[in-house]
């Protein structure tokens, strides 16, 4: 009987100490569980701090990022800025020196163009006391006998001023027979007939001979002769083919 008992009490010992195993052994695995899931609970919760921190860091380089940007884009457009106030203060500049270059240019070359004009008038003023001098003496030489021809023609009329006025008065204050005068010792009657000659060429024009007495004339007297020939057969020739009438002094 008592072996009977020993051997219950063993079996229930074996029995107690295996159920005590068995709670102890998922006991253990609860525990071990319940680790792994407050690692992996961790775990994951340091994953999201991580990922917000690093979310933060990011917006923070973009944040960064966009003012450097803007930094660089206000330092460039003040840099062109600067620039561009230089080149156009240095443009101003060197506009300002070729200003004064051309100014000085204009006043180098205005003094010499006025010196050599003065030069030249000086020239010509020496020149035209010569010539005077030398029709002064000429016409002392030639037209003595007639007062040396009024004086030199008055002293080439008195510089061709008080001349001017002398001959108006021998033309009896009329200026237009002046004129006509003076237009034929010029020539102008002999240049219009010849122009007027060349354009109606080949017309066969009405031509007028005209003959005048002066034999024994001399000097002085022979030339105004040989012009006072001229003026009838130019001036009718002139008024026949052009219509232009000349003063009735000349006719």
């Amino acid at each position: 009987m008592r072996q009977k008992k020993r051997s219950e009490a063993e079996n229930t010992a074996k029995v107690d100490v295996a159920e005590a195993n068995k709670w102890g052994a998922l006991g253990a695995k609860e525990r071990e569980a319940a680790t792994r899931q407050r690692v992996a609970d961790f775990e994951a919760e340091s994953v999201l701090v991580e990922n917000s921190q690093r979310e933060v860091m990011a917006r923070s380089e973009a944040d960064l990022a966009v003012v450097r940007a803007g930094a660089r884009r206000v330092s460039e457009v003040a840099r062109i800025e600067a620039e561009n106030v230089a080149r156009l203060r240095e443009a101003e500049l060197q506009r300002d020196v070729e200003q004064r270059r051309i100014a000085l240019q204009t006043e180098r070359l205005r003094a010499l163009h006025l010196s050599r004009a003065q030069v030249e008038a000086e020239a010509q003023v020496k020149t035209a006391e010569g010539q005077a001098e030398a029709v002064k003496v000429r016409a002392d030489a030639e037209l003595f006998s007639a007062r040396k021809q009024a004086e030199g023609v008055l002293a080439v009329y008195n510089a061709q001023a008080e001349g001017m006025q002398k001959l108006l008065g021998g033309f009896r204050g009329q200026p237009e027979e002046l004129l006509q005068y003076l237009m034929v010792e010029g020539g102008v009657y002999e240049r219009l007939a010849e122009s007027n000659a060349e354009a109606i060429g080949g017309l066969e024009p009405e031509m007028t001979v005209w003959m005048m007495e002066g034999g024994g004339l001399s000097g002085w007297s022979k030339e105004m002769m040989d012009v006072m020939r001229t003026i009838p057969p130019l001036v009718s020739t002139i008024r026949d083919q052009t219509g232009i009438v000349p003063s009735q002094f000349l006719l």
